[in-house]
């Protein structure tokens, strides 16, 4: 689709966003960028718009496809430390096979798609694993690693106990691929909800304010292992976001 890659991101970062920080601080990139918090969510759409889709014309098994993702995520949060950042928040993929656009695209299927649930899953364990490997590498580096797809996972399977009403269908109306859209994003001039915060999903894929309000909250001050690792943002002493 037509999205940013994240090397992309990183080059526009290097290009556009600090020489304009360092105009703004009066510093060097250099100096400034450790007390900031970078926070890296990425691999939904490698499996969801790419590996998934394309799964019939390309040889690649799911485990091989997880290791070279990481592998790349690895280098590019190099990228970012070598250009001076030190404290990463890495979010997991959500629970992608839960969400409204794949429960549209298979209609007679009840529950979450479990296939691309487990994709999540694999790629979640390799980038937890990811914070102890990396760090090694960096000095100076402090890593927390969020596990979305738990906190979400929760609030699905549980919703009026976390606040919700909602857990399957999107806030707003949801242009289809029969409609021309492509089942992730609202459709124009289309309905919208009356109470949003009583959904899980906004649109076909992403949650709404009220579920990221829940991950932020669990990220900054939760002490379960599960829902953070090794520690939390609060624990990361002098942060800027």
């Amino acid at each position: 689709g037509h999205v940013i890659s994240l090397n992309q991101q990183i080059r526009n970062f290097e290009k556009v966003t600090l020489p304009e920080l360092e105009a703004q601080l009066g510093h060097r990139s250099r100096v400034v960028l450790p007390n900031y918090l970078f926070v890296v969510g990425t691999g939904g759409n490698d499996y969801t718009f790419n590996y998934f889709l394309m799964k019939s014309s390309i040889n690649v098994s799911l485990e091989a496809f997880t290791a070279n993702l990481t592998s790349s995520l690895s280098q590019q949060i190099k990228k970012l430390y070598n250009l001076g950042a030190r404290k990463f928040v890495l979010m997991s993929v959500n629970p992608i096979g839960c969400s409204p656009m794949v429960a549209g695209n298979r209609p007679r299927h009840k529950g979450c798609v479990q296939g691309l649930n487990k994709a999540a899953h694999l790629f979640n364990a390799h980038l937890k694993s990811l914070v102890d490997v990396i760090k090694q590498h960096m000095p100076g580096s402090n890593f927390v690693y969020v596990n979305s797809y738990k906190i979400i996972r929760d609030i699905i399977r549980n919703p009026i106990s976390k606040g919700f009403k909602d857990a399957s269908r999107p806030c707003c109306e949801v242009a289809s691929i029969n409609e021309g859209g492509n089942g992730v994003l609202c459709k124009r001039g289309g309905q919208a909800c009356a109470d949003r915060s009583s959904h899980v999903f906004f649109d076909g894929l992403h949650p709404t304010e009220a579920v990221n309000i829940q991950i932020a909250t669990k990220a900054y001050e939760s002490d379960v292992k599960s829902e953070v690792y090794p520690t939390n943002v609060k624990n990361l002493s002098g942060v800027y976001v």
